[in-house]
This record gives C-alpha cells, sequence and structure tokens, in this order.
C-alpha cells in the first residue's frame, strides 16, 4: 500500500524469497485501487495502491498517519465503498465486488446489534449463511466459551462493557471463519489491560 509514494510490504514473504523458502498461496491481492474525495470543490487523492498482496498465513499491519486512508483501504477490501479508476480485489483469485463471507470486518466502533443478545450477535453471520441451528448453536458455544462470554450469552450489548463488546464482536467474526480477516483498529478505544487481553485471544 501506498500512502503518497511510500508502500508496504510484507516482510514475512521477502525474506522467505530471500532465503528461497517457498510460500503460501495468494489470500488477497489489490491492484490500482484508488480513491479520492473532494475538498473546498477540488479533488484529493487519499488513497493509491499499484499492488498489494497477502500471502495465507500472514499477518500484516498496515501503519500510517491519521487521514493517510487505512481505514478507506479496510473498507474496499471488504466490499463496502467501490474503488476509482478500474482498480481490483481479489480473494484467492476471485473477484470482490461487495460485502461476503469470505471476509470478516471488525470496525472502530463496536458494531454489534443492540437488540440482539450476546448469543444473537455471534449467531447472525452463520444465519445469514444458512447454518442449521444445531451448526450455530455449537459454534456460538465455541466461541462464547473462548471469550469468557458464556454467562453472558443472554444480555444485550447495553448491559456489557467495553471490553465485553469487543470480545462479542471479535467472537462474531470469528464464528463464521472468514478466509480474510481485516481489522481497522478494533481496541483503541479499550483501556490498556483489556486491549493487551484482546490482543493474547487474537493471537
Amino acid at each position: 500500500m501506498r500512502s503518497g509514494r511510500r508502500e508496504v510490504r510484507s516482510v514475512r514473504a521477502w525474506l522467505a524469497g530471500c532465503r528461497g523458502e517457498e510460500v503460501s498461496v495468494v489470500a488477497l491481492e489489490a491492484s490500482s485501487v484508488r480513491k479520492v474525495y473532494t475538498k473546498n470543490g477540488q479533488p484529493l487523492a487519499i488513497l493509491d495502491v499499484e499492488r498489494f498482496s497477502v500471502r495465507e498465513g500472514e499477518l500484516i499491519t498496515v501503519i500510517g498517519p491519521s487521514g493517510c486512508g487505512k481505514s478507506t483501504f479496510l473498507h474496499i477490501i471488504g466490499g463496502f465503498i467501490k474503488s476509482e479508476g478500474g482498480g481490483s480485489i481479489r480473494v484467492y483469485g476471485e473477484e470482490v465486488s461487495g460485502p461476503g463471507p469470505d471476509r470478516g470486518m471488525m470496525f472502530q466502533e463496536f458494531a454489534l446489534f443492540p437488540w440482539r443478545t450476546v448469543a444473537g450477535n455471534v449467531a447472525w453471520g452463520l444465519e445469514t449463511q444458512g447454518v442449521p441451528r444445531a451448526q450455530i448453536d455449537a459454534t456460538v458455544g465455541k466461541y462464547l466459551q473462548m471469550m469468557n462470554l458464556s454467562e453472558f450469552r443472554s444480555h444485550y450489548p447495553a448491559e456489557l462493557s467495553g471490553g465485553m463488546k469487543q470480545r462479542v464482536a471479535l467472537a462474531r467474526v470469528l464464528a463464521f471463519d472468514p478466509k480474510v480477516l481485516l481489522m481497522d483498529e478494533p481496541f483503541g478505544s479499550l483501556d490498556a489491560q483489556t486491549r493487551e487481553t484482546m490482543q493474547e485471544e487474537l493471537i
């Protein structure tokens, strides 16, 4: 990814190539992805990605100052907004045309359904895919236990702390097993202790 003329590369893939090691298949590939907004009547290019790829099993962090296009790039990969100028996003070779179950997104905000219980929020992605009820219940139970939320399964988001809400959001995105997990500073609003715990749970 480039902001201005900077480029973010996969250090792991680069090192593997230098050592002559075999690397895994490309899970995500972006090419010629651009986004332009208008400011004071003038076009403002905030994102210009010539080529970006992530291989299966890699964990990539995109770093840059506020407003450089990090969130915009993630939203384009997620299929929530469109690239301009004919750019393309591919997940395991398949062109991305909109949101899909192959990509899971954790937003900066909690993004939970306030009318659904903890268990209902975690089950949502599986329900939209038509997964059998018995399988949904088993999967929801598994991830609620993983996040230490089993005893709160019948609670609503308004009854939870910020850290608990983020654990629900993480359980929800992991439950439907996306091929690519996108995370837009999801722990930025948490206190240091909760943030460290969440990072350990994710890894």
